[in-house]
């Protein structure tokens, strides 16, 4: 064999190692993808639950009745006579994202 037919042997064993590779590549970049999209999914669930637990937690301290919170089960908690705990929890794909506030009631009266 001449140099030029060591090098067409070569590049041909080469091409293939990168068909390889980029076999083995790929499902592992899905992969990490996947659980990150997830985790923005898990992250953005959570402020969401924060945030209608801090809507029923405000409304109960208040003296009012909080509305609807589709989706999510609310659990209130009264903590003495100055605290409330309020907890909301949704239930995502494979986990429960909760989120759990401890507020203090406030006096109401007309002023």
């Amino acid at each position: 064999m001449n140099a030029n037919e060591l090098n067409l042997v070569r590049q041909e064993q080469e091409a293939g190692m990168v068909t390889a590779e980029t076999a083995l590549a790929f499902p592992a970049l899905i992969l990490v993808t996947s659980f990150l999209i997830g985790m923005l999914i898990v992250a953005g669930a959570k402020g969401s639950s924060c945030a209608v637990a801090f809507e029923a937690g405000r409304a109960i301290v208040v003296g009012e009745a909080y509305s609807s919170t589709a989706g999510y089960e609310v659990s209130v908690d009264a903590l003495g006579n100055e605290k409330v705990r309020v907890t909301a929890v949704k239930q995502m794909m494979l986990v429960p994202v909760e989120c759990q506030l401890v507020l203090k009631r406030e006096a109401v009266g007309n002023e």
